[in-house]
C-alpha cells in the first residue's frame, strides 16, 4: 500500500471511529470530490472519481480486496447517483445496476468491522501484529474493563463475598509477583551460585582483557551482593491476602469507575497486569455447564499500547487514537491493541478447570518465559499456593450464589 492508499485509509477509518457514517443516511457518505477537499488533493483526471483511483484510491481498493477485508471504498459515492462509481463495483464482479443490495450489506460489515487493527498490522509491518512484552508494558495502568458477573444476588453478604474473593485474589496475585523488603535478603558471599546471573551479562565479563580469573570471579560476586533473591520459605502456608495490611497495599490494583443494578456489572480500571489476571480467569473457570453461558464476562474496552521509537511505551484510549494513528506520527514504531496483547500471552496457557493448579504454574511459566515477570522477583511455591487457594476460594463464592 502506497502513502496516498494509506492517507485514504486513515481517513475513512477516522470518520467512522467518529461515528460520521448512518447506513441508512447516504447523505452521511462522502464523495469523490469531498475526500479530494479533505486530503487538499488535486483532481488530476477529467472526473474526480478517476482522479481518486490514481491517488490512493486504486491501490487501496486493490489491497482490501486482496487481504479479503470490507470494502472501505465503498463509503466513497458519487454525488449523482449516491453509490460508488462502476470501478468500485467491477473490481469485485459486480454489475452496479444490479448490485446495490450486495453494497448496501458490504457497508455494513464495514461499519462494525475493527479497523484499528487492520492500520496496526500496517504500521508493524508484520503478519502477528505483536512484540515481546516487558515489565514496563504490562504496569502500564488505566485499561478499562467491563467486569459483569451474570448472577442473580440475593443479599449483600453474598455480593460482598464475592467482591472481597475478587480483591484477595488480586492482592494475592499482585504480591507474589513484585518484590517487596519482607521476602529479600542479600546474598551472602558464597550464594553467588544460587544468582543464576544472566548468561549475557557473565560472558561480557569474561571477554575483558588482561584480567586474571580470580579477579573476574570478585567483580561477580560483588555484583551479586547488590541483587536480591526471593528467601527460602520454611514453610508453604499461603499469604495472608485478605489482610488490612496487604489488600490496602494493593486496593488501587483494581479501581472501581462506576457500579449498574442489574447481575453486577462492574467498570473496572486495572494495569495491563491486572487484565492478564481477568482474563486468565474468564478463560480458566466460569461457564455454566447446564445453561452453557458465561459466568463472568470481560470485556477490554478500546485501547491501544504504543512503543515509541526511543523505546518509551504508553497507553492510549480510543479517543486519543486520532491523535496517534490519523496525523503524520512519526515517532510511533510499533503499537497493538490491548485486547490482542492479552491474548497473545493467555493463549499460551495450558487451561484445566478441573487443575486450578497446574493451570496457574502455566500462566506464570509463560508469564517468566514471555519477560512480563522478571526472574529475579518471580513467583515461588508459595506464591502459587496463594493464587490457586484464592480462585478456588472465589470459584466456591461464585458457585454459592448459584446455587
Amino acid at each position: 500500500m502506497d502513502k496516498s492508499a494509506l492517507n485514504l485509509f486513515k481517513y475513512l477509518i477516522s470518520k467512522i471511529l467518529n461515528n460520521d457514517f448512518d447506513p441508512d443516511n447516504l447523505n452521511t457518505f462522502v464523495s469523490y470530490k469531498d475526500v479530494h477537499t479533505k486530503l487538499g488533493l488535486q483532481r488530476i483526471s477529467g472526473t474526480y472519481g478517476r482522479s481518486l483511483e490514481l491517488q490512493g484510491l486504486g491501490s487501496l481498493a486493490s489491497w482490501l480486496k486482496s487481504e479479503q477485508l470490507p470494502a472501505i471504498t465503498g463509503l466513497i459515492i458519487t454525488e449523482a447517483k449516491k453509490q460508488p462509481a462502476d470501478g468500485f463495483f467491477k473490481l469485485y464482479g459486480k454489475d452496479s445496476r444490479e448490485s446495490r443490495d450486495w453494497w448496501k450489506e458490504e457497508i455494513e460489515k464495514v461499519l462494525h468491522y475493527d479497523w484499528v487493527n487492520a492500520l496496526l498490522k500496517i504500521i508493524n509491518k508484520n503478519e502477528d501484529n505483536t512484540f515481546m512484552p516487558t515489565t514496563e508494558i504490562i504496569g502500564l495502568a488505566d485499561l478499562d474493563f467491563e467486569f459483569k458477573l451474570n448472577l442473580s444476588f440475593q443479599t449483600v453478604f453474598d455480593m460482598g463475598h464475592v467482591l472481597t474473593n475478587i480483591q484477595a485474589l488480586f492482592s494475592g496475585f499482585f504480591y507474589s509477583i513484585e518484590p517487596t523488603e519482607l521476602e529479600y535478603e542479600w546474598l551472602e558471599e558464597n550464594d553467588i551460585h544460587e544468582l543464576n546471573l544472566p548468561s549475557e551479562f557473565i560472558k561480557t565479563i569474561n571477554t575483558i582483557p588482561n584480567i586474571d580469573d580470580s579477579i573476574k570471579d570478585k567483580i561477580l560476586t560483588d555484583i551479586s551482593k547488590l541483587l536480591p533473591v526471593k528467601k527460602k520459605m520454611a514453610s508453604l502456608q499461603t499469604y495472608s491476602t485478605r489482610s488490612q495490611k496487604i489488600s490496602s497495599q494493593y486496593k488501587n490494583k483494581l479501581r472501581l469507575r462506576s457500579f449498574k443494578q442489574g447481575s453486577l456489572l462492574l467498570e473496572i480500571t486495572s494495569s495491563v497486569l491486572g487484565g492478564l489476571l481477568l482474563k486468565f480467569l474468564e478463560k480458566l473457570l466460569f461457564k455454566e455447564e447446564q445453561s452453557n453461558t458465561q459466568v463472568i464476562n470481560i470485556n477490554i474496552e478500546n485501547s491501544c499500547i504504543i512503543i515509541n521509537k526511543h523505546g518509551e511505551s504508553k497507553l492510549i484510549k480510543s479517543s486519543e487514537y486520532k491523535d496517534y494513528f490519523f496525523n503524520d506520527n512519526k515517532e510511533i514504531s510499533h503499537a497493538v491493541t490491548s485486547e490482542n496483547f492479552i491474548n497473545k500471552i493467555l493463549d499460551q496457557v495450558t487451561y484445566d478447570s478441573m487443575d486450578i493448579e497446574s493451570s496457574v504454574k502455566s500462566l506464570f511459566e509463560v508469564l517468566e518465559k514471555e519477560r512480563v515477570i522478571s526472574k529475579y522477583t518471580s513467583y515461588d511455591k508459595r506464591a502459587t499456593k496463594t493464587v490457586v487457594r484464592d480462585i478456588s476460594k472465589l470459584k466456591g463464592a461464585l458457585f454459592n450464589v448459584q446455587c
